[in-house]
């Protein structure tokens, strides 16, 4: 008669006893239906419960589109972000220049622009622009071979007029609308306006200032205040 010791099959290396690999049972499933420390289709290491929590930026997964994107990105929802990285298939769209979505300063896109950066505080750009008031009479305009070189939060551009140029990007060009209450008038006022260069500013220890193009086409440019004013 054939005696048998109680073993623990678990503890076995079963490389040793292969006529054991079919017998053992599948370990239990774990949350998502995935086996504990086991793998998911395509090898993903198993153990993440079912469902992505949180996303990117604040970014919720379910519900995502291009154009219906729930949550935001980098703190801003989606149509705040979207009026600030315009693209070709934008142009002809308009967009809320407000974070209260007031509708007070709107952009309509007439070409879109290029890189990745936004006008930011302390910045400089180069804008070219035309003002009318919304009867289609001409009040101001740049010169198209002189644009006018403003410093961001400078309070060098009428009313409403920077809450949309802090939305666009290089090479951009847009109609801007901004509404009686904010233009300090009886009526809207429009503008074409194009940020036609754009320079990050800083400021070095010991009070030296570069500005930095921000867009290439080649490489980035430097220039000093002392180049500008000679």
């Amino acid at each position: 008669m054939n005696t048998f010791s109680k073993v623990n099959v678990d503890q076995l290396d079963l490389e040793d006893y292969p006529e054991l690999k079919e017998d053992r049972p599948a370990p239990a499933a774990g949350p998502g239906g995935v086996p504990p420390g086991g793998a998911m289709p395509g090898g993903m290491p198993g153990g993440m419960p079912g469902g992505m929590p949180g996303g990117f930026g604040g970014m919720g997964m379910d519900g995502m589109g291009m154009d219906g994107m729930e949550g935001g990105i980098g703190g801003m929802d989606f149509d705040e972000w979207k009026s600030t990285a315009c693209e070709p298939r934008d142009v002809g769209k308009t967009f809320d220049c407000t974070p209260e979505k007031s509708n007070q300063v709107t952009k309509t896109v007439l070409a879109a622009g290029a890189g990745y950066d936004n006008p930011r505080k302390g910045w400089e750009a180069d804008v070219l622009y035309v003002a009318k008031q919304a009867g289609g009479a001409l009040l101001d305009a740049t010169y198209e071979s002189e644009p006018q070189r403003v410093v961001i939060g400078g309070d060098q551009l009428p009313a409403g007029l920077e809450r949309a140029l802090v939305t666009m990007r290089v090479g951009e060009k847009v109609e801007v609308r901004v509404e009686a209450d904010v233009a300090g008038g009886n009526s809207a006022l429009l503008y074409t306006l194009t940020l036609v260069q754009l320079y990050e500013v800083v400021q070095l220890l010991g009070g030296a200032i570069v500005k930095t193009t921000r867009t290439k086409p080649a490489e980035n440019e430097y220039e000093s205040p002392q180049a500008r004013d000679g």
